[in-house]
């Protein structure tokens, strides 16, 4: 048996596919595709499908096993056509079961975190007298998926350089919770930046989010030529699910030039002098006029 694993994961919906050929018995009966999210989450309905070629034989069965435990089988010249087997975390959606001579798909509800992920298994098998065989495996993690990008709070509108940045990145709620990492213009940010990661109480759902601070001295080399300012980011990664998307969240830091800055200042504090100086003389006059008509 020969698995191959196609090129290009869709993360957005993290689906991949396998594509077994079988290189024994016969080359009439193969799968020519087999497809599952890598990553699923127990909120959300479990969809599997086999597809396969019989070649010039005729279809005997199409079995499903969870772990190398059947909890499906499609026989469609005998009666009944499907039987399902009691398999701890599988919960199929009958309405949603489609079985012919090509396919055999099969919809799975109610997830359980730990007992609805693992390996499932496609097997489909030809008719007397040949009884030849085609089968494939794909592993499934369960797991709970955030539903949002991270946040970064705590930034200023504005840095001079010199100025202390302080930042706070928080993960959407998930399990297993997620990583942080942080970024500077979209390389990693030293660690010596980096404070620890830290973990929240699990919700009533058992979901739980991260959260990590970061805080440096904002320096001029952070800011590429002609640039005005630097990014930041944060991604949250959720571990032990290496075909989900990373979620990243970016946030654009200006960084003032000192000088611009200084004769800001400068003019601030004039306008305000000379808006305040009219109405002190005004009422110093007031004040003696008062004292006159004394």
């Amino acid at each position: 048996m020969v698995y191959a694993m196609r090129k290009g994961c869709f993360s957005e919906l993290f689906y991949c596919s396998l594509l077994v050929l079988s290189v024994f018995h016969s080359e009439a009966v193969k799968l020519t595709n087999l497809s599952a999210p890598a990553v699923i989450d127990f909120r959300d309905e479990l969809r599997l499908e086999c597809q396969f070629d019989m070649g010039d034989e005729q279809l005997y069965a199409v079995k499903w096993y969870k772990d190398e435990q059947e909890f499906f089988r499609y026989v469609p010249n005998h009666q009944p056509h499907v039987i399902t087997f009691p398999v701890f975390g599988v919960k199929l959606v009958g309405e949603e079961t489609i079985c012919d001579q090509t396919r055999c798909q099969l919809v799975l509800s109610e997830l359980l975190r730990v007992k609805s992920g693992g390996s499932y298994r496609c097997e489909v098998s030809s008719e007397a007298p040949a009884f030849h065989l085609a089968s494939g495996t794909l592993n499934i993690t369960v797991a709970a998926v955030p539903k949002g990008k991270p946040t970064i709070e705590g930034l200023d509108p504005s840095y001079l350089e010199g100025d202390i940045l302080s930042a706070k990145c928080t993960s959407a709620p998930s399990d297993p919770p997620q990583i942080i990492n942080w970024y500077i213009n979209n390389e990693r940010a030293p660690t010596k930046f980096v404070r620890d990661l830290k973990t929240s109480i699990p919700d009533h759902d058992g979901l739980s989010s991260t959260w990590q601070m970061i805080r440096f001295v904002v320096v001029q080399k952070y800011t590429e030529s002609g640039a005005k300012g630097f990014e930041l980011g944060c991604e949250a990664v959720l571990p032990g699910a290496p075909f989900t998307s990373a979620l990243r969240t970016i946030k654009n830091v200006a960084l003032l030039d000192p000088d611009a800055h200084i004769n800001n200042q400068r003019y601030f504090l004039y306008s305000s002098s000379s808006s305040v100086l009219p109405i002190a003389i005004l009422l110093t006059i007031t004040t003696l006029l008062v004292l006159i008509q004394r």
